[in-house]
């Protein structure tokens, strides 16, 4: 099994938070597959609050209820912004361990 099909499988099932740039709501649910677009895994999950299945053209995290608490605070904007650098800040340090 190659590397990606290997994290897809793993990935199925977890619960995930989603913000989009959108001024919607954040959405948790859960990854039920991948929808396959050139040079990437769109991961498609199920909304807990609505059952539709989203495809995640956002940001989609591990779910972690403190950072759910914390991010309720805060306007979809703000959120989005936050985790924007949230998520860059992580690629770096993953990008430092990598030997560059």
């Amino acid at each position: 099994m190659d590397k990606v099909a290997y994290y897809k499988e793993e990935a199925l099932g977890t619960r995930v938070l989603i913000r989009t740039n959108e001024h919607e709501p954040l959405i948790v649910g859960k990854i039920i597959r991948f929808e396959e677009m050139p040079h990437s895994h769109i991961p498609v999950v199920l909304d807990e609050d609505t059952g539709e299945q989203i495809m995640s053209c956002g940001i989609t995290l591990p779910y972690d209820e403190t950072l759910k608490r914390y991010l309720e605070t805060m306007t979809p904007k703000e959120q989005w912004e936050y985790l924007k650098l949230f998520v860059q800040k992580f690629r770096a340090i993953d990008y430092l361990r990598s030997g560059m």
